[in-house]
């Protein structure tokens, strides 16, 4: 069986043909992973930064040894399955240029503009992502996006440049709305009531679920892991609930 990004999975709900579209998979893409495999077209470039604050235990992050087989340290182990595809950066320093050395913020702005910060609280020129943005996301939909787990949307690492930081969504259901559109609903709410449109989907997916699971035996690990989060997404969905996990 032979897959491309068009493919559908077809079943039968309530007397009408109900179709799925996959998600992007690993296997649509040529063997170096930079275009699809059945046209050539590139696939769009995407640049995404993760800030991690407030220090860390040197012997428990750095790796005593450089090159391709380094030891995975403690508080590297959750990254291990992606070492073969990540570098490991230590011993860097931040110049603060006479300024000020604020605690928790000098190494954040130096970190992500080059630039030790002269205001606390404040970049002093645009962040990495902006810079890279400005290059990189012509006709996206979204020129960036930024996400914070502080509950706070004014602490974002994402800057323009001096008091103009770009407001981080928290919640998980207000990005996925943003990404993918309105419709999702808080079960939490009092007044929350089930769509039957929605209730719908569920059956939709019950009706490809032996199409998904022949599908799912052609693929390679990490495509059943994204298809497997697709229908996780769906099903919850289906059921009011948050497509995302906080």
């Amino acid at each position: 069986m032979k897959l491309d990004r068009r493919f559908l999975l077809r079943g039968t709900c309530q007397g009408a043909l109900a179709v799925l579209g996959l998600p992007f998979l690993d296997c649509f893409l040529d063997n170096k992973g930079q275009a699809l495999a059945a046209t050539g077209k590139r696939i769009p470039t995407r640049f995404n930064t993760f800030f991690y604050g407030l220090g860390l235990t040197k012997s428990l992050w750095v790796p005593k040894a450089t090159g391709l087989n380094y030891e995975t340290t403690e508080q590297l182990k959750p990254l291990e399955a992606f070492k073969q595809k990540m570098n490991v950066f230590s011993g860097s320093r931040v110049m603060i240029d006479d300024n000020p050395n604020f605690q928790h913020w000098s190494g954040v702005g130096a970190s992500t503009t080059g630039i030790s910060p002269s205001k606390n609280g404040q970049f002093d020129s645009k962040t990495i992502d902006q810079t890279i943005a400005d290059v990189i996301s012509r006709g996206a939909r979204f020129k960036s996006i930024a996400a914070a787990c502080a509950g706070d949307p004014k602490q974002s690492y994402s800057s323009l440049g001096g008091p103009n930081n770009l407001p981080a969504e928290v919640s998980p259901l207000s990005l996925y709305t943003r990404l993918f559109g309105p419709g999702f609903q808080d079960p939490s709410r009092t007044d929350w009531k089930p769509n039957p449109e929605i209730m719908l989907q569920q059956s939709v997916l019950s009706v490809v679920a032996v199409d998904r699971k022949r599908v799912t035996q052609r693929l390679g690990v990490s495509d059943q892991a994204r298809l497997d989060q697709s229908f996780t997404v769906r099903a919850r969905r289906s059921l009011g609930l948050s497509p995302v996990h906080a």
